[in-house]
């Protein structure tokens, strides 16, 4: 048996983990789930008034600017994940990946 999965949204490998109750944005997945990466995008899109300011700012790419990867750093003091385990380029490489029913429907009100 093994520890490791894949993303079920890009198929990059992920290792679950014990969610952490006190993580008040982003929680590990027990299972199955999404790598750090998908995660965070989910959150990004999900977020009414984050996914405006991206796409007033240029959409995706705008997370190449360090203010911005700055800004993201602080916020995921609030959830399980650092700053290391997000590979921006992935983010944005794989923003247009489809989403599943449930996940869509976070961000388009279903």
């Amino acid at each position: 048996m093994t520890d490791t999965l894949n993303c079920r949204r890009c198929g990059r490998p992920l290792r679950p983990g014990t969610p952490d109750s006190k993580a008040r944005a982003i929680r590990r997945c027990a299972g199955k789930g999404l790598c750090p990466d998908c995660v965070l995008t989910l959150f990004l899109v999900a977020i009414e008034p984050i996914r405006q300011t991206l796409q007033v700012q240029g959409g995706p790419e705008a997370l190449r600017l360090p203010h911005i990867q700055e800004q993201m750093a602080a916020v995921l003091k609030f959830t399980q994940l650092t700053p290391a385990e997000i590979d921006w380029e992935r983010v944005i490489a794989n923003w247009e990946l489809p989403w599943s029913k449930r996940e869509k429907g976070l961000f388009d009100g279903q």
